[in-house]
């Protein structure tokens, strides 16, 4: 889904000039989602914060060929699963540093 945005909107009958701002907001989501993930883990635990991700994402997985039709919510699902990809690699090191410490 990430990855095949563009050849999937087109699939559905959306423009080029549209799925490029689709991609453009996806990817002001994976900077959002970095930095305010990365401060969060300080306030919430791991666990808390990848199980809101993992919910997310399924609701979002779930739910995308049903909503695909329509432009509004494709962005907005794109986004949130953006948002939830790049979480991930976000909450990982900070968990792993509280795990391991930061000497290695």
């Amino acid at each position: 889904m990430l990855c095949s945005f563009k050849t999937f909107g087109f699939l559905k009958g959306f423009d080029d000039h549209y799925l490029t701002l689709v991609g453009s907001l996806g990817a002001l989501c994976v900077a959002i989602s970095r930095v305010s993930l990365t401060f969060l883990s300080d306030h919430f635990s791991f666990r808390s914060l990848y199980s809101l991700l993992l919910i997310i994402q399924f609701i979002t997985t779930t739910a995308y060929y049903s909503i695909a039709s329509n432009q509004t919510l494709y962005l907005l699902w794109y986004c949130l699963s953006m948002f939830c990809y790049a979480g991930y690699f976000s909450l990982a090191p900070v968990a792993c540093i509280k795990v391991y410490g930061q000497k290695m």
